[in-house]
């Protein structure tokens, strides 16, 4: 069992090499090991989080994001994934819950189950039904406690104000 992990790990590095990706040092290495084995009862680090098209559902890039989209160009009503890449510690089982915030006030949530990966990717589609920005609270529920992993924040747009006014500021 340990050789599998490690192999896993040696073929994530391998992988992150492989896409010229300069080689993380020693003590990065050592700490990236160190958290991922002995990093029990540890809140999950949120590695990337995208919003995207779709996912890839096959082949090599199966479970990436499919076609990122920028933050800040997203309109109202239009749907999207919010895709996010965990590394989640080895003995670590929980649930990821992700708040949809606008003006302070939650508009909707979602939650993802995860457990011990150097690599745990997600994903849940959203959509934002008002322009403004909003924030995304990401948080950690291992059933002891909830805390607070990262939040993202973003700009949605209505896309009438946009074309009837294009130099107005939304509201």
């Amino acid at each position: 069992m340990k050789s599998i992990s490690s192999l896993a790990i040696a073929s994530v590095f391998a992988l992150s090499c492989a896409q010229a990706i300069s080689a993380p040092s020693a003590d990065e290495v050592r700490n990236v090991l160190s958290y991922y084995y002995g990093g029990s009862e540890s809140t999950p680090v949120l590695v990337e989080f995208k919003l995207c098209e779709d996912v890839h559902r096959e082949g090599f890039d199966k479970h990436n994001c499919k076609n990122e989209i920028d933050q800040h160009s997203l309109e109202v009503g239009e749907s999207v994934y919010a895709w996010m890449n965990f590394i989640v510690p080895r003995e670590e089982r929980g649930e990821i819950l992700m708040q949809l915030k606008h003006n302070g006030v939650i508009r909707g949530a979602r939650k993802a189950n995860v457990h011990g990966a150097i690599r745990y990717r997600t994903w849940r589609k959203v959509q934002f039904s008002r322009a403004g920005e909003w924030e995304i609270p990401i948080l950690y529920d291992n059933t002891l406690d909830i805390s607070e992993i990262d939040t993202v924040t973003l700009t949605v747009n209505d896309p009438l104000v946009t074309q009837v006014f294009p130099d107005a500021e939304q509201e």
